[in-house]
């Protein structure tokens, strides 16, 4: 996630990678911001749930957002294993009448019940187990939470549908406290059980109840005290590929978009199997000529790595693509043109702006030649640069 370098003088140098998010290392609360201004809020539209990359570490809560999504799932998964391993109990006296005693005579009672002709009948206590518990009530009130929440953010229906049959399982836990008491009530008893409690999944458990029951999430903020168990890391690198390929799979109507990876092509006759190529993206359209691109989630300074555009041209040739493209983040849309290799293969470099991802790949698809359908409107003429133009 980070890379610690030392420096001379007992200086400590920090260097940030792919990934954004948030950790709290002791009372240090460690903020992982993006590269390009606005990459995480114009690309968290394009992220999967499974795209966030969750670790068990303390972190800062934020006011309710669209992470508490996350935490839904983590809570979920967590209550699933806790039932699977068998719910907590606990003994608690129950009172009953009957002809037959099974447990402690109240002689009392009975002699009340004979007062009143009730002969053949004795009072008695009895020790029974009951799964109507403190842990038991706060995870019946934080499933139910769940509903809830659905009202205000967009949860995905598979997890309404596991909060419901979870809460089915702690029915025998619904009790006029369940009913009537406030659902802060709970968050605070959630959270003393939380720091009290010895078993790690309770504990676990009891710290996520504690903030769905709070309506807090860990959105990216600071100031607030720790009170998570979770912190969540995104890979921006990858969730940056994903989003192209997407939106280009969108765009093309009379191509296909895929990723090179699902159908790898040999680059040697002779060693198929060791050397193979699989580009980010390769667009083949019904009609006319392949391209391959790769996605480079790095500063554009109007140029690329010797060694991304060698391996960029192994792709393209391996494929047989004509047209080569490598797709750089920017604060506006540029357009570089290499011209051909010496192998054919016409190549170039796009910068596109993360807020416009949509408008600038259109543009991008059109001075590619691929169609692109009459409804996309472009934006104002592309600032464009030839090979020649700028090595003069």
């Amino acid at each position: 996630m980070v890379e610690v370098v030392y420096r001379p003088l007992g200086k400590v140098r920090l260097k940030g990678t792919c990934y954004v998010g948030h950790a709290i290392c002791d009372d240090v609360l460690l903020e992982f911001c993006e590269k390009v201004d606005g990459a995480l809020s114009a690309l968290l539209a394009f992220a999967s749930h499974n795209a966030f990359r969750l670790a068990r570490a303390q972190a800062a809560t934020s006011d309710l957002g669209d992470l508490i999504v996350l935490l839904v799932g983590q809570f979920l998964n967590t209550v699933t294993t806790y039932t699977s391993s068998g719910r907590k109990f606990q003994y608690a006296t129950r009172k009953s009448v009957g002809s037959l005693v099974g447990g402690k005579l109240d002689i009392t009672k009975s002699i009340q019940l004979r007062a009143r002709g009730l002969g053949h009948l004795l009072a008695f206590e009895k020790n029974v187990a009951t799964f109507s518990t403190p842990i038991n009530k706060i995870v019946l009130v934080a499933l139910s939470e769940v509903e809830r929440l659905a009202r205000l953010i967009r949860l995905p229906e598979d997890a309404v549908a596991k909060s419901r049959s979870l809460s089915m399982i702690f029915a025998d836990c619904r009790d006029h406290e369940i009913l009537y008491r406030e659902r802060s009530y709970f968050a605070t008893k959630a959270l003393r059980l939380a720091e009290s409690e010895h078993d790690d999944l309770v504990r676990d458990m009891m710290s996520l109840a504690s903030v769905m029951l709070s309506h807090e999430s860990f959105d990216s903020a600071t100031g607030r005290p720790a009170g998570l168990p979770r912190t969540w890391f995104l890979n921006l690198e990858a969730l940056f590929e994903t989003a192209v390929r997407n939106v280009l799979d969108e765009i093309c109507t009379q191509a296909t978009v895929f990723r090179g990876g699902a159908s790898p092509q040999a680059i040697f006759d002779k060693e198929q199997s060791e050397y193979r190529a699989n580009p980010d993206i390769v667009v083949s359209p019904n009609s006319g000529e392949t391209a391959v691109g790769d996605v480079k989630y790095k500063i554009f300074d109007g140029s690329a790595a010797a060694g991304d555009v060698y391996q960029l041209l192994a792709h393209a040739e391996a494929f047989g693509a004509s047209r080569a493209f490598l797709i750089f983040p920017g604060e506006s849309y540029f357009m570089r043109s290499l011209g051909s290799s010496r192998g054919g293969i016409d190549t170039a470099f796009f910068s596109i702006r993360l807020q416009y991802i949509r408008e600038d790949l259109a543009t991008m698809a059109a001075h590619l030649g691929f169609h692109v359908p009459a409804l996309i409107e472009f934006p104002a003429a592309p600032q464009t640069e030839s090979a020649a133009s700028a090595t003069a």
